[in-house]
């Protein structure tokens, strides 16, 4: 449960700051696909070494595996978010600002899975 709040607190801080960029990118003009791919490479890149370090209270440094299974763990965060991008505001004519606050509501919790998976993991693996 420990972790699950600090993994909270740290994305919440984490997903404010590229949901930040995101409102910023789209008040400038730039398209939400475009806007969204900034997002996530701001997140994905903090994320990681925030959740590494707070959420996980992993000791080692970060490695070419870890990094690889994030990129494929936020690349389908990405697709997900995207997708549900699309619906909401191409389909339901959501505002976009909207749309994209409730779905980080649905990235939340596999965000957290996943990032758990593959930090644990690779902790375990370096300790033996």
């Amino acid at each position: 449960m420990k972790r699950f709040f600090q993994f909270g607190l740290v994305g919440a801080i984490n997903t404010l700051l590229a949901y930040l960029l995101f409102s910023v990118l789209i008040y400038l003009g730039v398209k939400y696909p475009f806007a969204l791919l900034l997002d996530y490479i701001f997140g994905s890149v903090t994320g990681v070494v925030l959740h590494h370090r707070y959420t996980f209270d992993a000791k080692k440094g970060i490695n070419r595996i870890m990094i690889i299974q994030s990129l494929t763990l936020n690349f389908s965060l990405f697709v997900i978010n995207m997708g549900l991008l699309y619906i909401f505001v191409e389909i339901s004519n959501f505002n976009i600002y909207v749309a994209q606050v409730v779905s980080i509501a649905f990235i939340i919790l596999t965000s957290y899975l996943g990032l758990k998976a593959i930090i644990t993991n690779q902790v375990r693996y370096v300790r033996k």
